[in-house]
Parts: structure tokens; sequence; C-alpha cells
């Protein structure tokens, strides 16, 4: 692999690790008013809409953010197994490895699950 081809893949995998932050951000601020609407409408049809229209959103941020942090590891993947990226890898886990040892760090897709299950346990 060349050092161009190595950087457009790390490029690609930090894209996707961003867009999973930045569609988490927004769904919180979407979310958060479905959540404020649901609590104004009396009407118990439409606040059944409004719940499942929030439990579907949630459920696509998760698929979507699944499937970019699943690109971005076998980005990841590919560049550890060039001798050429080897040294930046290493670099990067060796940077990274606090997050596994955090008590209060939690990646955004365990965040993206726990709000889910946040909405989904909200009922109507």
């Amino acid at each position: 692999m060349d050092k161009e081809t190595g950087k457009a893949i790390w490029d690609m995998a930090r894209q996707q690790e961003n867009y999973v932050i930045q569609a988490f951000g927004l769904a919180v601020t979407g979310l958060g008013a479905l959540f404020f609407a649901h609590g104004l409408i009396l009407n118990a049809h439409l606040r059944i809409v409004i719940s499942m229209t929030g439990l579907v959103a949630s459920l696509f941020l998760w698929v979507h953010g699944y499937g970019a942090l699943r690109d971005r590891n076998e980005a990841f993947k590919m560049l550890r197994q060039e001798s050429e990226t080897r040294p930046l890898m290493l670099a990067h886990d060796k940077i990274t490895k606090w997050r596994s040892k955090n008590l209060f760090y939690f990646p955004v897709t365990r965040l993206v699950i726990y709000f889910a299950g946040v909405l989904a346990s909200r009922g109507s």
C-alpha cells in the first residue's frame, strides 16, 4: 500500500467516526424536541406516533452508527496489517488506550444504545 492510499484510508476512517459523533449530537437535539412535544400533546394517539417516531429515529441512528464504526474498524484493521502504516496505528493505539481503562469515558455507540433504551422505556 502506498502512502496516498494509506492516507486516504486513514481519512475515511476518521470521517466515519466524526459522522457518528455529529449524527448523535443532531439526534439528541431532535429527539429532545420530540420529548418536549410528547409532553405537550394530550391526544393519546399522537403521543404514540411521537413515541414511535423517536424510537425509530434512535434505531436508525444506532444502525447507521454501527455501520460507520464497523467501516472504521475494518479500515484500521487494514492499516494495522500494512508495514508502512503500522507505526501510525501503534501510535494511535497507544494514544487512545486510556479510553478502555477510564471509568468515566463512554464510546458514542454505547451512548446511542443507552439513549435508545431511554426512549423505548419512555412509553406514552
